[in-house]
C-alpha cells in the first residue's frame, strides 16, 4: 500500500492536463469575466432593468431598478435579499451557487469517463504496459490507483476550484455592495452556508462512487480488454443487452438498473432522495451495486495480468 500514493501521483503527472489545468484554466476564466464585469459597471453606467418578487406570507414584495449601473444592481439585489425570509433567503442563494458549480462539475464527469475509458487502454496502446509490468507493481494495485485518481483525487481537486470559485463572488459581490447599507456577513455569507454546501458534495460524491461502481468497474473492464474503440464497447454492449432482454423477455430489469447506476440525469434525483431517506430497499440496491461493481474490478484486475501491448 505504500506503493499505492506513487501510483496516483503518477497518475496525475500523466494527466495534469485535465486534472490541474483545466479546472485552473475555467476558474481563471470565470473569475476575469465577474472581473470585467465589475470593473466596467464602476466606470461606465449600464442600462438594466431588474423586476423581482417574492410572497412573504400573504405579503407580496416586488423590487425594480430601470437605467442604473451594474453596481446599483447589486445594492438592489442584496437589500432584496436581506428583506426576504432567511429560508427563501437561502434557497436563492443555493440556485445560484449551484447553478456556478454545474459548469465544473459537468467537465468533472467528463474527465472521470474519458480518464477510465483510457487508463487501462492507453497503456497497452502506446506498449508503456511492458514496462509497467516489469515493475514489482500488482496488477490489483494498478487498477486500484487508476480507480482513487479517478474518483477521489479528481473530484477532490476540482472541488479546490469551485471552493474558490464561490469565494470569489462572494468577495466581488461584497466589494461591489460596498457602498450599500446591506449586512454582507448576515446577508450573503451565513445565507449562502458555504461549509455546510461542500461538505454536502464530498458526502454525496462519497455516495457516488458506491451507487455507481458498476458503472466505473465496468468502463476499467472494457478499458483493460478492448483492442480498439473502448467507447463504442462501453456504450453498446449494454444497448444491445437491454435491446434483447426487452425482446426476448419482455423485461427492463437491466435497463432500470444501468440508468439507476450511471452517471445521468435520473441518478441526481434518485441520489438525492437516497441520502435524504435511505431505507431498506434502497439499502438492498446499494449492496447489488456494490456486488456488481466489485465483480467487473475483479474482471478488470484479471485482464490486466492477461494483457499486453495492443
Amino acid at each position: 500500500m505504500s506503493q499505492l500514493p506513487i501510483l496516483v501521483r503518477r497518475e496525475l503527472w500523466e494527466h495534469r492536463g485535465v486534472f490541474l489545468i483545466l479546472p485552473a484554466i475555467i476558474t481563471a476564466v470565470f473569475i476575469s469575466l465577474l472581473l470585467l464585469l465589475l470593473v466596467a459597471a464602476s466606470s461606465n453606467g449600464m442600462d438594466i432593468s431588474v423586476d423581482a418578487e417574492y410572497e412573504s406570507g400573504s405579503e407580496t414584495r416586488e423590487f425594480t431598478i430601470q437605467d442604473s449601473s451594474l453596481m446599483d444592481v447589486f445594492g438592489v439585489q442584496l437589500s432584496q435579499l436581506a428583506q426576504m425570509p432567511a429560508e427563501v433567503r437561502e434557497a436563492r442563494l443555493n440556485q445560484l451557487f449551484s447553478g456556478v458549480s454545474v459548469l465544473w462539475f459537468g467537465i468533472l464527469w467528463v474527465v472521470i469517463f474519458f480518464y477510465l475509458l483510457g487508463s487501462l487502454y492507453d497503456d497497452r496502446r502506446d506498449r508503456s504496459i511492458l514496462f509497467w509490468k516489469s515493475m514489482p507493481v500488482s496488477d490489483t494495485l494498478t487498477v486500484v490507483s487508476k480507480l482513487a485518481a479517478g474518483l477521489l483525487l479528481a473530484p477532490l481537486i476540482y472541488l479546490g476550484f469551485v471552493v474558490f470559485a464561490h469565494l470569489a463572488i462572494a468577495i466581488i459581490a461584497t466589494i461591489a455592495a460596498s457602498g450599500q447599507d446591506v449586512s454582507m456577513w448576515d446577508t450573503l455569507w451565513v445565507s449562502a452556508n458555504f461549509f455546510s454546501r461542500w461538505i454536502w458534495f464530498l458526502v454525496f460524491f462519497a455516495f457516488t462512487i458506491f451507487w455507481c461502481l458498476p458503472f466505473f468497474g465496468w468502463v476499467l473492464l472494457v478499458s483493460s480488454w478492448a483492442k480498439s474503440a473502448p467507447l463504442a464497447w462501453v456504450i453498446g454492449v449494454p444497448v444491445v443487452l437491454m435491446l434483447l432482454e426487452a425482446t426476448l423477455f419482455n423485461s427492463n430489469f437491466l435497463t432500470g438498473f444501468v440508468k439507476q447506476h450511471s452517471l445521468s440525469i435520473d441518478f441526481w434525483g434518485h441520489g438525492s432522495a437516497v441520502l435524504g431517506n435511505f431505507r431498506l430497499p434502497e439499502a438492498i440496491e446499494l449492496a447489488s451495486s456494490l456486488v456488481v461493481g466489485m465483480l467487473f474490478l475483479g474482471l478488470a484486475v484479471w485482464q490486466r495480468g492477461k494483457a499486453d501491448e495492443i
